[in-house]
This record gives C-alpha cells, structure tokens and sequence, in this order.
C-alpha cells in the first residue's frame, strides 16, 4: 500500500471527528503524520521482531519538546492492523510496537 492508501484508510474510520479530541485530550488534525514508513520493534509476540510500519501518528501534548511526546500510532504495511507504539528502553534502535488492533479507532482508544 502507499501512503495516501494509509491516509485514505484513516479517513474512512474517523469520518468527521478528525477535529475532535479523544479523551486525552490529542486533536487529531494536530497529532496526525505522513504517513511515514519507519522500522518498529514489535513485542506483542514471543520474540521480539524488527518490522516494516507507517507512523501516521504522534500523540504531541501542546509545549511538549520530543523527548516529551507520547504514543504513536503505526499501521502495518498493508493496513490490515494498527499499532500502538512507544520509545522503549536506552538500547531499542527503534520505536516499540506493544500491541495490534483491528483499525484505527480502536488503537487510538487504547492509548
């Protein structure tokens, strides 16, 4: 898939609540991105797996510097599942995917 595929996606989850914000108080026509294809430590498995991913979003509290931001939201390749994922220990290389879900939305209210 490519990048407006992911964005095209998304849309059709949100609808019009792309303006609203969730219960953390993230407004999504702030916090969305790219997509961009990055590299995420997956961890919902028994082993841990470097894979392929889209950041489509960041969870960015307003003052936060980068060293602040929050959750980020990556979609599979394919955008079959989306995943919520966080910067993990000193020694991680990449962003750590801590769990998959069904679409968007849903990952979105698991942050």
């Amino acid at each position: 898939m490519k990048a407006e595929d992911i964005r095209g996606i998304i849309a059709g989850q949100l609808g019009e609540k792309r303006s609203e914000a969730n219960t953390q108080g993230v407004v999504l026509d702030e916090s969305l991105v790219g997509p961009e294809q990055i590299q995420v430590i997956d961890r919902s498995g028994e082993t841990d797996q470097v894979v392929d991913a889209w950041l489509v979003m960041i969870e960015n509290p307003k003052g936060a510097t980068d060293d602040e931001k929050g959750h980020r939201i990556v979609a599979k390749l394919d955008g079959s599942l989306f995943g919520l994922a966080l910067a993990g220990l000193p020694e991680d290389s990449h962003l750590v995917c801590i769990g998959w879900y069904d679409n968007f939305k849903e990952a979105l209210e698991a942050m």
